[in-house]
């Protein structure tokens, strides 16, 4: 192992990619790089021995166990390039944008070096986006491969696999871990032109598929707490919230996001089109927090802009407060339009405004909030379309108050049949003690939300969760089903209990979605469900809905008192 053909094919006085040296003192890091080059591809790098070694898979890893991806092995790299992003000029070796895709620690499963020597290395990832076990198998040389080492990547099965079960998690993480932005707003910071540059192709390459971008699914329920990363947190975890077991108010600090940030399940991810734009002339204020380019078309069909966004979460902040002030937030941002690169933010960036509050989790992880009307606006002002939320809010972050039963249906179950889905979970959970309220979601489903007292921790809600679908599923299993396997889900719907969980998220009411026409996350009354399609409601048609309603079909929310007893347990066992 050594650096010198890595430094033979570079000139560092050109890129600012590091010379560095073979470490002596050697630890067990992996990263994963996306890389614009002659062909995109993805470089997969372990560090073994002072150095990176490295491979380059063109299509990038899969969580799909019959996958086995090509990875040609390359030059070892030094350590440090590790943590590079950035730009390697034209006319320079690998010159495109490199941006870091995924880092964390890998552990071999036997000794790595005999395993490098006998072409097969088994070893197990914890990773931000790849996690579990792995293995890399050398492939028979043959004359055409003119040297080079082929190897195959693919995952070994475990727990880890059934999560990302019908995705490719190259189409739906689309940003980095180090700072948050896209490829090409990596290639913008540097000046160049707002597509990424790739030195013999057009700028399309690795725009997912539509069916991949309406799976687009970060389905919140994958993404885990910063407790199971492997990586320092970003400020020192401060001891007495800890103690308290709340979130902690610390002025902002731009931390960029280091958790999967993707677009969720629901989210339109439509590829990297620009929106057309109107006239922006000076900024206008929304309730006194400048719109900029408020002109920008964010939904081409519809014709809707960024500042009709903007005055549509003003006019509804009253109503989306009720349920959403100081609760954690996860947001899809659209800054070229919902037609455009959407992607999942849930940490701080640089440029935030100040009515977008951040505190620290227990564990480490930043959590933003709002919790007044300019708050919700400035969501609008930073390209924010869909707003997400924990079952908790900052201030007891490990105590949800709400569970959300998410009714997913298959692409042949029409809109009735969810209906009937959630009429049905209602009156089970009428049965055991619970109350419970619905809403549309922007898309096909339904959510069923039952409120709680801030006494349950999230194992215990999120099982309970778990119970509440498999005992749907188990007394109609020809028309629901408590697992996310898209094989199975035809004909009926899945009972979605993953939102409940620590850091897992849901559409807030009264949120847009980034999809056609802009629809809205609408609370409706039970007696309503039957009478209305989720078509109707949208960013122009939701606050006249909302005016002519007579009261709020979610007010008896904020009264209710219940929690998960020991008799609620033993009725949903019967």
């Amino acid at each position: 192992m050594g650096l010198e053909t890595y430094r033979q094919k570079r000139d560092f006085a050109r890129t600012p990619e590091p010379s560095g040296k073979v470490r002596k003192k050697t630890g067990w890091s992996f990263v994963v790089q996306k890389h614009a080059a002659s062909r995109m591809h993805y470089d997969f790098r372990l560090e073994l021995d002072g150095v990176l070694l490295s491979w380059s898979v063109p299509k990038g890893p899969s969580y799909d166990v019959e996958e086995k991806r090509l990875a040609v092995q390359t030059e070892d790299h030094p350590v440090e390039y590790g943590t590079f992003e950035g730009i390697i000029p034209e006319g320079e070796y690998g010159g495109g944008t490199v941006m870091l895709w995924d880092r964390g620690t890998w552990e071999p499963v036997g000794d790595p070096r005999v395993g490098m020597e006998k072409g097969k290395l088994d070893f197990v990832l914890h990773g931000e986006r790849l996690e579990g076990r792995w293995t890399l198998v050398r492939l028979k040389s043959r004359p055409e491969d003119r040297g080079r080492a082929n190897w195959l990547l693919f995952k070994r099965s475990d727990e880890h696999v059934a999560e990302h079960e019908g995705e490719e998690i190259t189409d739906v993480a689309l940003t980095s871990v180090k700072s948050g932005r896209s490829m090409d707003e990596i290639a913008e910071a540097k000046g160049r032109s707002r597509k990424v540059w790739h030195s013999n192709r057009g700028s399309s390459e690795g725009v997912p598929s539509a069916k991949a971008r309406i799976r687009a699914a970060a389905r919140e329920g994958r993404v885990k707490h910063a407790a199971k990363t492997v990586r320092a947190p970003a400020e020192p975890v401060p001891s007495e919230p800890a103690k308290k077991k709340k979130a902690t108010k610390k002025p902002r600090a731009h931390t960029p996001p280091r958790k999967w940030d993707v677009a969720p399940r629901e989210g339109a991810y439509r590829g990297p089109t620009r929106a057309p734009r109107r006239d922006t002339g000076a900024r206008e204020k929304v309730a006194g927090v400048g719109i900029s380019n408020g002109g920008r078309v964010v939904d081409p069909g519809s014709g809707i802009t960024k500042i009709e966004v903007a005055r549509y979460y003003a006019e509804v902040a009253h109503c989306f407060l009720a349920h959403a002030a100081d609760r954690a937030l996860a947001l899809v941002r659209c800054p070229e339009g919902s037609a455009g690169q959407c992607f999942y933010q849930k940490h701080s960036h640089p440029g935030m405004s100040e009515h977008i509050h951040v505190a620290h989790a227990p564990w480490g992880e930043e959590v933003l909030s709002v919790r007044t009307q300019p708050g919700v606006v400035a969501l609008a002002q930073w390209s924010a379309i869909e707003l997400h939320g924990w079952s908790a809010r900052v201030d007891a972050i490990e105590k949800p108050d709400w569970i959300v039963m998410d009714l997913d249906p298959a692409e042949d179950v029409g809109f009735a049949e969810v209906v009937e889905g959630a009429l049905t979970l209602r009156e089970r959970l009428s049965s055991i003690g619970l109350e419970s309220f619905v809403k549309t979601t922007g898309g096909k489903g339904l959510h069923v939300v039952v409120p709680l007292m801030r006494r349950h921790g999230w194992d215990v809600v999120k099982d309970f969760a778990h119970a509440l679908a498999l005992d749907i599923s188990h007394r109609a299993p020809d028309r629901y089903l408590a697992e996310m396997s898209k094989s199975k889900r035809t004909g009926r719907i899945f009972v979605d209990y993953l939102r409940n969980g620590r850091g897992n998220t849901a559409i807030l009411p009264y949120s847009a979605r980034a999809r056609d026409g802009l629809p809205v996350a609408m609370p409706l009354a039970w007696s309503e469900i039957e009478k209305v399609t989720p078509a109707q409601f949208d960013v122009r048609s939701a606050p006249k809905w909302i005016a002519k309603r007579r009261r709020d079909p979610w007010a008896a929310m904020r009264s209710v008192r219940q929690s998960i007893t020991r008799e609620i347990l033993d009725a949903l066992a019967t």
